[in-house]
């Protein structure tokens, strides 16, 4: 048990520190290089986990390429342009358009492909939906993408 929490704590300081210094290179220090920043979102990403590899964390298992290359374009494309909404968005937007992914991704999963989730999954959409709505009409600050600043705020 304390193996799991010390993940999950782990894991919501990084992904947490990560999106907090992307946000400050790019807004203080105006490093607008985001498929760099991708590069070494992916370099680290690599090294960890071949470290992890080496220490028996986990092990190897062989996959087919047809299989994995779907996979790897879509992780690629995702951290593109979660880089590339960072860096022209509001972290309070960026996060929300992650939030926004989760039911958006699974509706295409039950489209093209036939597949559901558990109920107990489809409960967790309630307050995950029910978040970003709320934060879109009362808390947000967008800035769509070179098209000029956007404030929507309730005042």
């Amino acid at each position: 048990m304390s193996t799991i929490l010390v993940g999950i704590i782990g894991n919501i300081l990084s992904v947490v520190g990560v999106v907090i210094c992307n946000k400050y290179i790019t807004e203080v220090d105006g490093f607008d290089f985001m498929i760099f920043l991708s590069f070494l979102h992916f370099a680290f990403t690599t090294l960890g986990l071949r470290i992890m590899l080496s220490t028996n964390v986990f092990t190897y298992t062989s996959a087919p390429f047809t299989g994995v290359l779907p996979v790897a374009v879509g992780s690629l494309l995702s951290v593109a342009f979660m880089n590339l909404n960072l860096s022209n968005n509001s972290v309070g937007f960026y996060q929300l358009s992650k939030l926004a992914c989760i039911p958006f991704t699974l509706l295409v999963q039950y489209i093209a492909y036939s597949q559901s989730v558990s109920p107990s999954v489809q409960l967790t959409l309630i307050p995950i939906t029910f978040g970003v709505g709320y934060a879109t009409v009362y808390d947000l600050d967008l800035n769509f993408a070179g098209l000029g600043k956007l404030n929507i705020k309730d005042s």
